[in-house]
């Protein structure tokens, strides 16, 4: 548990983030508010903590394919990052229905399947990180 050194409005309270240094790099996590200004999050390593409020929400980025080639394309690939947490969260919907993207790290990758036929098409992402901070992109695009 951490105590902040001041008092925390209550609109970001639940926007809280126990932010851990061991010396070359930097990793955070979301907390929850306790009784009088303290935060708790569960930890492993010692080292250095600091409390940081998080109202940032993460970064999404479509790496392929690129320049919008999708009629030959086998998937669709986004990296989603978060500069305090994690992403908790990834969702896709291809033509308003949700799609299943798999994750391997900070990677989302769609594979085309028969959800997505030839045509034009509608995508919404959306990626929410540890504290609720979202993000929401939305493409067109032909196959």
């Amino acid at each position: 548990e951490l105590k902040a050194s001041r008092l925390i409005p209550f609109a970001l309270r639940s926007k809280m983030a126990m932010v851990y240094r061991d010396g070359s790099r930097e990793n955070g996590r979301a907390v929850s508010p306790e009784a009088q200004n303290w935060y708790a999050a569960s930890v492993r390593a010692l080292g250095t903590y600091r409390l940081v409020v998080d109202t940032v929400a993460p970064s999404v980025r479509l790496l392929s394919p690129r320049g919008k080639q999708f009629s030959h394309a086998k998937e669709i690939r986004f990296l989603a990052k978060d500069a305090i947490t994690s992403v908790k969260d990834f969702r896709g919907e291809l033509d308003g229905k949700w799609i299943l993207f798999e994750q391997h790290d900070d990677f989302w990758t769609y594979r085309f399947d028969a959800h997505c036929p030839r045509g034009s098409h509608k995508l919404v992402v959306r990626a929410t990180d540890e504290n609720g901070n979202a993000i929401t992109q939305h493409f067109t695009f032909t196959r």
